[in-house]
């Protein structure tokens, strides 16, 4: 979640004709079993935190009114505040998914995306979307420079984030940092 996955998927299925091998299969509520040609979208934890942060800012913003940034979100989760962990778990009710069998902790924006993660085929990374994806699309043998149509227009506002909720992001997405700094390079 929050990584262009839907963004990628609607270029697939426009591209339907150019890459007849790629299936686009969207997660229900339970994560499939491991297919043979799984693609994933990683991206930085800190900047996926706070994409998140504003997409439910947006869809409900009653429920996000004690916390304008999303330092103040996460600097509340830190100090374990009640309110912040409503948000991130059971906002509206919403959370009512599992990954691999397992009740998800999160709501699905929120959830760690090692979480999400089994054994991929190819791994595209968020800050090099054009360029993983273009590399892709030449290695099963589809030499066409694609752009994704769709642009976030999410307005971040505010991407600061203090060492106190930096602290407590490294310890949520322990996992995810540990992947994304593997990919980095």
């Amino acid at each position: 979640p929050k990584c262009a996955g839907r963004s990628f998927k609607k270029l697939i299925s426009e591209r339907n004709l150019l890459c007849p091998r790629i299936l686009i299969h969207y997660h229900p509520h339970e994560y499939p079993n491991k297919m043979d040609n799984e693609i994933v979208i990683v991206r930085d934890p800190y900047t996926r935190f706070i994409s998140s942060y504003y997409y439910i800012h947006k869809w409900w913003p009653k429920e996000c009114r004690g916390f304008s940034t999303p330092n103040e979100l996460a600097e509340a989760l830190y100090k374990d505040n009640k309110e912040a962990k409503h948000i991130i778990t059971v906002v509206r009710g919403i959370n009512d998914h599992s990954v691999g069998g397992k009740r998800c902790k999160y709501i699905n924006v929120f959830m760690p995306q090692s979480a999400w993660i089994n054994k991929p085929k190819y791994i595209i990374r968020y800050e090099k979307l054009y360029e993983d994806i273009n590399k892709l699309f030449k290695e099963i043998g589809n030499d066409v420079e694609v752009f994704l149509k769709h642009k976030n227009r999410g307005k971040i506002v505010d991407d600061y984030l203090s060492p106190i909720a930096r602290k407590y992001i490294n310890k949520m997405y322990k996992e995810d940092f540990k992947l994304f700094e593997k990919l980095k390079n």
